[in-house]
């Protein structure tokens, strides 16, 4: 186990102070405490990281609107944008991975969520955000970009994921974020808004695609807020989340 843990500390220890590193790696190794939430369409509790709830507090999803969730399994948060929206609008929850949307839609069914009513639309696709985003065209009041990331903690809790782990690792996945979060502000209609987020710790898949992709779209795009929750700071998370808004 050291000789595995040696380069993955190398690595996230050049944006943290040794004590603040050594803090945050015992964190990241405890599962974080969660909260039970009720929604309003069910009085069926729902438990998550208290974490969780800020990518949807940001994109602040309204009855009535069109919202699109890239990401959208496991299925938490779209269940938060459709409280949130009271089951009125458009939802579309995309997903590459056809084994996790097919659970989402199970979770959906287990907590009596409506697919379809007066005002209501409520859409599960498979495939690559990109190509969802990228067909849709300027469309959506708001998208969320729940992005694939490193996900340090559940790297640090399994040894079969810390095998795997290398330095490139983040590399790539930024790589892959930038082209994400590229395609949801072109997908996002002018004065619409866009929240990008990860539960990763790494600089590069958070801040650093933010600042990536605004740097190559000008003053098309504003960052309105962004916040980095670290668990051994608040006792939840982590997670990483920014609220863009598309200007024109």
């Amino acid at each position: 186990m050291p000789d595995l843990l040696a380069p993955f500390r190398r690595f996230y220890r050049q944006w943290y102070t040794q004590q603040e590193w050594s803090d945050l790696e015992e964190a990241l190794q405890k599962p974080p405490p969660k909260i039970k939430h009720v929604f309003s369409f069910t009085n069926k509790e729902y438990v998550l990281d208290r974490a969780s709830l800020l990518p949807v507090q940001y994109l602040d999803p309204q009855p009535g609107e069109k919202i699109l969730d890239l990401c959208a399994a496991p299925g938490g948060k779209s269940l938060l944008i459709v409280d949130a929206m009271k089951s009125k609008g458009v939802l579309h929850c995309n997903d590459a991975s056809k084994i996790r949307l097919q659970k989402m839609k199970g979770l959906f069914r287990d907590y009596n969520v409506s697919m379809n009513g007066e005002g209501w639309e409520l859409c599960f696709f498979h495939g690559s955000g990109r190509a969802r985003a990228a067909r849709s065209g300027p469309l959506y009041d708001g998208i969320l970009v729940d992005a694939p990331c490193s996900s340090e903690s559940h790297v640090l809790r399994n040894l079969r994921e810390l095998k795997k782990w290398s330095p490139s690792r983040s590399v790539l996945l930024a790589k892959r974020q930038k082209k994400l979060l590229w395609a949801a502000l072109r997908a996002c209609r002018p004065g619409g808004r866009v929240v990008y987020a990860t539960c990763s710790i790494s600089p590069l898949e958070n801040g650093a695609v933010v600042k990536g992709v605004m740097d190559k779209v000008g003053p098309a795009v504003t960052l309105l807020e962004e916040r980095l929750i670290l668990p051994h700071r608040e006792a939840m998370g982590p997670l990483f989340a920014a609220l863009l808004k598309r200007n024109h």
